[in-house]
């Protein structure tokens, strides 16, 4: 008889679920979803990014994981990278920015923290902001969130006053094997909803995942579709065909 998985596990240097030597970095993944996202050039990906609806895990009440418990995750789009990643978006640190970037002086003059993205890559900064155009060095999520793990350009982002809210940095990320999250959402461990992707700059991070769990009834839930990782015969960049879905009530 298999045993339960376990809900949010600790996460080490090595992915549960992902043998040794298939150890996939976020520049991989968002190398991947480069890659994936703007297949037909530039104009049709943003096209298609307009389009979507951010994704949202909202951890249930019996998540007790210390890192995963009341947790918010934006789940970056899915691409042919053998993990599924997403952000924690709801969780402020006590690190003010300064500490990151002290030779930007205007941050001393502010509270700005960052936030904790999640348990994997913990030292690795990851800015996601708002922008009608997507600058170099970034990639656009879907609408106008764009990401971007480039040190000059958070900078660039960071002097620039007229951001205010509509910035945020991350230290680390969660990060899944497809059967891991399959199998925490057969558990129980997560609702899935679409939701306002505003919601990633909220003035009120702390009280974000209590407003998204009365939001999380029957009706408001979504199909969330796990992707499978990578088959040996697979060429690189292919996507598998045979998802499997969740039905979340």
């Amino acid at each position: 008889m298999k045993s339960k998985p376990k809900l949010g596990v600790r996460w080490s240097s090595e992915v549960r679920g992902i043998p040794k030597g298939k150890w996939v970095t976020l520049t991989a993944v968002i190398f991947l979803l480069c890659a994936v996202s703007w297949p037909a050039g530039k104009a049709a990906g943003a096209a298609a990014s307009k389009k979507e609806t951010p994704l949202y895990l909202v951890a249930r009440p019996a998540l007790r994981d210390p890192y995963f418990q009341q947790s918010v995750v934006l789940m970056l789009p899915a691409t042919g990278s053998p993990l599924v990643v997403g952000i924690i978006i709801n969780k402020p640190t006590r690190v003010p920015l300064v500490r990151l970037f002290p030779q930007i002086p205007s941050l001393k003059t502010k509270n700005q923290r960052a936030y904790f993205g999640g348990p994997v890559g913990v030292h690795e900064s990851i800015a996601l902001f708002s922008s009608p155009q997507v600058p170099k060095l970034a990639i656009r999520l879907f609408g106008s969130i764009c990401m971007s793990l480039n040190s000059n350009l958070m900078k660039r982002l960071l002097k620039d006053s007229r951001r205010g809210h509509q910035l945020r940095l991350f230290l680390g990320r969660a990060q899944w094997s497809p059967e891991q999250l399959q199998g925490e959402l057969q558990s129980g461990a997560w609702y899935a909803l679409h939701a306002n992707s505003n919601l990633i700059f909220s003035r009120n991070p702390e009280s974000l995942w209590r407003t998204l769990l009365k939001r999380a009834r029957p009706g408001s839930l979504v199909e969330y579709t796990v992707p499978f990782s990578f088959t040996p015969q697979e060429p690189p960049g292919g996507l598998l065909r045979r998802p499997m879905k969740q039905r979340l009530l």
